[in-house]
């Protein structure tokens, strides 16, 4: 009996899980959409790639807010649009960051506990702005989410504004509802 119940219990331990991670993901999608709307909404005749990296800049800039730099939702659409941005205008100065995100994120860890045990010099030369503290280590499915989609467009193809809703059509973002944050 005391089997049956711990199992019961771990089940909805899970269930729980899940749909807080679907949550998330849900969050990191539609932040992503949002960003990307905007960008494909700019005037002109623009580059894909440099559509993209307007939208890039903004989640940036919300990140760089004080307050913002731990909000994972936000570190999760940032890592994808770098990514994004990277493969298609096959800027390698994104590209290998991003495929670099483990390594990044294992040494992300390093500082955080170090800075828990009272070192805090190594997490704060990794803040991007001074008063910001780094976030938890995560987002590597999302960075790579974002080379695959980005290695399917010409990021050098120039395209007018499009109609709010009709952006970009990305597989691996519209997958999003089974994408792992870690």
């Amino acid at each position: 009996m005391r089997v049956r119940s711990a199992c019961y219990a771990l089940l909805l331990a899970l269930a729980s899980l899940v749909q807080a991670q679907s949550k998330h993901d849900q969050g990191v999608s539609e932040e992503i959409k949002t960003r990307l709307d905007t960008a494909f909404r700019l005037p002109g005749e623009i580059e894909i790639s440099t559509r993209i990296q307007s939208a890039l800049a903004k989640v940036t800039a919300k990140r760089d807010e004080p307050g913002m730099s731990t909000n994972e939702v936000l570190r999760d659409a940032e890592y994808y649009l770098h990514g994004l941005y990277g493969a298609s205008a096959r800027d390698w100065s994104h590209i290998a960051p991003t495929v670099g995100a483990p390594l990044y994120n294992a040494v992300k860890w390093a500082a955080i506990r170090c800075r828990d045990a009272g070192f805090p010099e190594l997490e704060k030369i990794m803040r991007t702005q001074p008063g910001n503290p780094v976030s938890e280590p995560g987002g590597t499915d999302w960075a790579y989410r974002g080379l695959k989609d980005g290695f399917s467009l010409d990021g050098k193809q120039k395209v007018g504004p499009r109609s709010a809703g009709h952006g970009l059509t990305l597989p691996a973002l519209d997958n999003a509802a089974s994408c792992n944050s870690q």
